[in-house]
């Protein structure tokens, strides 16, 4: 669902694998800012690097229902 939170800490989420649609497969490798603002820096295939704002990614982290 759009807009729904991420649950767990920074740290929880560093290194999570997560699927996104665009780029495949990647992990997050960075969680900065707070509240509703923080944004994910998730490291994909080839060592390509994309940002996020991170309360968009919870339908795509890996093992999420």
């Amino acid at each position: 669902p759009k807009g729904a939170m991420v649950s767990g800490t920074r740290s929880d989420l560093v290194g999570k694998k997560i699927n996104y649609p665009d780029y495949g497969m990647g992990t997050i490798i960075r969680i900065d800012g707070t509240g509703d603002d923080q944004i994910a820096t998730i490291e994909f295939k080839d060592k390509v690097q994309r940002t996020f704002v991170l309360r968009y990614l919870a339908v795509y982290l890996e093992g999420s229902s």
